[in-house]
């Protein structure tokens, strides 16, 4: 309960348990069925052995729901979900999310991090972020490249410069291996980015919506995606 406390308060109220007794619900459904095989397409076994049982696939649901989603369609399964008492789900499934593919689940998984060391930074290694709130960064540092933050209004634009400065010095190049790695932060034209995306010198949209700390956490895990040490990149900030 204390868990579930912690995480309605992040989430800006709501219900964070169910009301009825709680079981666990395969948004892929355990029996992969016809409907489910073409929704899932030429990818549909390997997705389905390597996803199933991951926390990215499960949510929790009451005995009833369980029931009535069983092995639906996922355009019925979002539907149900995007309307649930669970702010866990509500707040999820009520995004655009067309198709519940690999690159769908892997995701949720970039969602449920994100949330989880929100509640319990604690959790994190390295917490570089700590201390940042209400600041406003001034220079960024990667290896030998220096760049002063004053233009760009803030922590949205030092991520924005991070990733500039990745790409410009060759560490950052293969969009679809970012994408994979990094799920709704990094998008292209076809994936019609919000307007809580901003391009990238390299054309990439990048997601921006986040406060400072959860910026510094991305900044963390590009440079360590791209093969930089922590002491390969600095910033300050007053």
């Amino acid at each position: 309960m204390i868990i579930a406390y912690d995480i309605r308060v992040f989430l800006n109220g709501g219900s964070t348990v169910p009301d009825d007794k709680a079981t666990i619900e395969h948004i892929m459904p355990q029996n992969l069925n016809e409907e489910w095989r073409i929704h899932l397409g030429a990818e549909a076994e390997s997705t389905h052995r390597d996803y199933l049982n991951t926390i990215r696939n499960l949510t929790l649901v009451t005995q009833v729901k369980n029931s009535e989603f069983s092995d639906g369609a996922f355009e019925v399964k979002k539907s149900k979900l995007a309307k649930h008492a669970l702010e866990l789900n509500k707040q999820y499934f009520s995004r655009n999310i067309a198709h519940w593919g690999a690159a769908a689940i892997r995701n949720r998984t970039a969602w449920l991090t994100d949330l989880i060391l929100e509640v319990w930074p604690a959790l994190e290694d390295s917490p570089r972020h700590l201390g940042v709130k209400g600041t406003v960064p001034l220079f960024l540092t990667v290896r030998d490249n220096h760049f002063d933050l004053a233009p760009f209004y803030g922590w949205r634009g030092m991520l924005i410069q991070m990733v500039n400065c990745l790409h410009e010095i060759k560490l950052l190049t293969e969009f679809d291996d970012a994408k994979r790695e990094f799920g709704y932060l990094i998008a292209d034209e076809k994936d019609d980015p919000p307007k809580y995306y901003k391009q990238s010198s390299a054309g990439w949209w990048i997601y921006v919506n986040l406060n400072a700390e959860n910026i510094v956490r991305y900044c963390q895990m590009l440079a360590r995606f791209c093969g930089l040490s922590d002491d390969d990149w600095s910033f300050t900030y007053e």
